[in-house]
């Protein structure tokens, strides 16, 4: 096998069962919920983890892996630093994309909609679940920012440390917080054998629905088959 073309020779057949239709759950919220308990139930690394893309104001895309640590009929929430670049790029451009791959199940779910910050008190419930050494982290870490070296880093969380070692509770950082994506539509994706795979959107019916409490009536949404 040639260096050039070794990559040519990487393939997966696709053994899995499809989906129809009629087997579809009325919401992407709900069709979304029963995936995720296939991954977790399939013990699948990190189940949340999702690759999420913004622009920048020049129009330069990133990419990045967040884990979603909430979703509800709203729908999908995950935290950061506020002044991370992500943070940034949202702040001038609120637009999102999401993908969830669960390479086991040969699946995937592909999300698109507008981004708005998640209220204090919401960011400060989730904070306090956090393992103290993550809200220790959270402190210490100005994400994004060039280092000198690791050491650095050691540093500033020994310094965090001993500034909360007295206190029970760590109060969540004034520059962390969480983000929802409401969705615009969302894409449901099982690999099929001879690449003829399922692909399923749900959009909404009306834009006016958008930004409203609607993800979970059945009536907002329509479904569309794709070709694959």
């Amino acid at each position: 096998m040639s260096e050039q073309n070794w990559l040519n020779e990487l393939r997966v057949s696709y053994e899995v069962s499809g989906i129809t239709e009629d087997q579809l759950l009325p919401t992407p919220m709900q069709q979304f919920q029963t995936w995720l308990a296939d991954a977790v139930s399939a013990e699948l690394p990190e189940p949340n983890a999702m690759v999420i893309a913004t622009v920048d104001s020049t129009g330069a895309p990133s990419t990045r892996t967040v884990l979603c640590k909430l979703v509800d009929e709203r729908g999908f929430v995950f935290f950061t630093n506020t002044n991370s670049n992500k943070a940034k790029q949202l702040a001038a451009n609120p637009q999102l994309a999401a993908t969830f791959l669960w390479l086991k199940l040969h699946r995937q779910v592909h999300v698109v909609g507008a981004v708005e910050e998640v209220s204090r008190a919401e960011a400060d419930e989730y904070f306090a679940t956090r393992a103290r050494s993550s809200q220790i982290g959270a402190w210490a870490s100005e994400q994004s920012r060039p280092l000198t070296s690791r050491d650095e880093l050691v540093t500033a969380v020994a310094q965090y440390e001993a500034k909360f070692a007295e206190q029970d509770v760590i109060p969540t950082p004034p520059f962390w917080g969480g983000y929802l994506i409401r969705p615009k539509y969302v894409e449901f994706w099982q690999g099929q054998r001879s690449r003829l795979h399922d692909r399923f959107r749900y959009e909404l019916s009306d834009p006016g629905f958008y930004g409203r409490s609607v993800l979970n009536r059945a009536d907002a949404w329509q479904i569309s088959r794709l070709a694959p």
